[in-house]
């Protein structure tokens, strides 16, 4: 039996952002309340388990989420497909590519995802000032593809959440070489 050659569409930064919103309330809002300030690993945890419920929110029975490959948090890629090597078993479809950071630094993060390719990449953050955060997100990503052109279709989304323990998120994205847009 192949595989089918059929390629899921591509999972656009509204769709993405909805479904997380969605996993992000269903799942900590079925947490212990009480616990109002979250440790790092704890958080990184509870976030492993709302990108999980967002991949069952988006309904993409072909997809799936595989944690730290390649030194990425997260990655949504087509299921049952074949690998390109078998010693080094990476996915061939990869339709999202996910950071979370829960630190004060998530340059560090957006930096690995300037330099790979997929057509969504998502970055993860808090801040009580996203707009600072952004603006530097931005002058890099102008600089990077100055030198190095992007393709089109390759769309980022940034989610802020205000504090980590917090479920009240914003985001914006970059799509087709357009100018930052806040989603709501």
């Amino acid at each position: 039996m192949t595989p089918s050659t059929e390629i899921c569409r591509i999972i656009e930064p509204a769709e993405f952002f909805n479904a997380f919103k969605e996993a992000s309330r269903n799942v900590l809002e079925s947490k212990n309340s009480s616990q109002s300030i979250y440790g790092k690993k704890l958080w990184t945890k509870e976030m492993r388990e709302v990108l999980t419920v967002t991949l069952k929110e988006l309904k993409r029975e072909k997809l799936d989420i595989i944690f730290e490959l390649g030194r990425i948090d997260y990655t949504i890629c087509e299921r049952d497909l074949p690998s390109n090597k078998v010693r080094y078993k990476q996915p061939l479809h990869v339709h999202a590519l996910i950071e979370h950071e829960n630190g004060p630094s998530p340059e560090e993060e957006y930096w690995k995802l300037l330099h790979r390719y997929a057509p969504l990449k998502v970055i993860i953050f808090y801040s009580e000032n996203p707009q600072k955060i952004l603006g530097g997100f931005l002058d890099t990503y102008k600089k990077v593809y100055a030198f190095h052109p992007r393709v089109s279709s390759e769309n980022y989304l940034f989610i802020c959440g205000d504090k980590i323990g917090s479920y009240q998120w914003k985001a914006w994205e970059i799509r087709d070489f357009n100018p930052l847009y806040e989603l709501s």
